[in-house]
């Protein structure tokens, strides 16, 4: 987020998008993803995190996540 705040980007949306990310695929994957991005050399962001994330689950031979909006309880 260093980084991503220095060159001035919208850390909200990155934040949001990191959540997204972590609903979707779980915090052991997402982890792995944020390390291997950093270990490639490339500049941080979270279009790569997602990418890396893409590759690993179509490597794993697993289907796609499914966003699932419920209505709220009220």
């Amino acid at each position: 987020m260093l980084h991503a705040a220095e060159r001035g980007s919208n850390l909200g949306d990155i934040t949001a998008q990191l959540l997204r990310l972590l609903d979707w695929y779980g915090a052991a994957e997402l982890q792995a993803a944020i390390e291997e991005t950093l270990a490639s050399g490339a500049a941080p962001h979270q279009n790569l995190g997602r990418l890396t994330l893409e590759r690993r689950r179509a490597a794993g031979g697993a289907t796609p996540p499914i966003a699932i909006k419920l209505p709220e309880h009220g």
